[in-house]
């Protein structure tokens, strides 16, 4: 099913690449890379690629998460385990003799 895009300037030239790409093997509607190109103010300017996002953006994301104290496991429901309440589910669920 093809994509429906808005008209939009492209932000890379890696973009534009992939969307002149797409329209050539059918997976969006012809026409669309040409339009997009159109609304772009320069593409002689554009980065050939957007970089990944800041380490700095990374390291408030991790602060703003809730930090387990130490000597504890927070499981997928959410509750805190004691590390020896760890090692001793884990015991008990794992086959034995390879995890031991």
């Amino acid at each position: 099913m093809p994509h429906k895009l808005k008209n939009m300037p492209f932000k890379s030239k890696a973009q534009m690449k992939k969307f002149f790409a797409m329209e050539a093997r059918g997976e969006i509607k012809k026409g669309t890379a040409e339009r997009w190109a159109k609304h772009t103010k320069n593409i002689k300017k554009l980065p050939v690629r957007i970089g990944k996002k800041s380490k700095n953006n990374k390291v408030k994301s991790l602060a703003q998460k809730k930090s387990v104290p130490a000597g504890m496991h927070k499981m997928p429901n959410g509750m805190m385990m004691k590390d020896s309440e760890m090692k001793a589910m884990m015991k008990r669920t794992m086959p034995k003799g390879r995890y031991s």
